[in-house]
């Protein structure tokens, strides 16, 4: 079996993005490298609930980043 890290990016941070943030957290060989939401207050959310994550607020920003698979 491999070591290696799968670098996810995630487009949004409502209920479902924070369900799926979590689910990437938590599992062994995912890295949750950078995530894209609109509002401002889910930007703020996203960056307190997972600073080791890029939050930006423009998706084409996240699909531009040259460290996600």
């Amino acid at each position: 079996m491999s070591n290696q890290t799968i670098n996810f990016g995630l487009l949004g941070y409502g209920l479902f993005g924070k369900h799926h943030a979590n689910a990437i957290r938590s599992t062994q060989g995912a890295r949750l490298a950078a995530i894209a939401v609109k509002s401002e207050a889910s930007q703020q959310a996203a960056r307190e609930d997972h600073p080791e994550a890029h939050v930006c607020g423009d998706w084409r920003d996240l699909i531009a980043r040259d460290d996600l698979d």
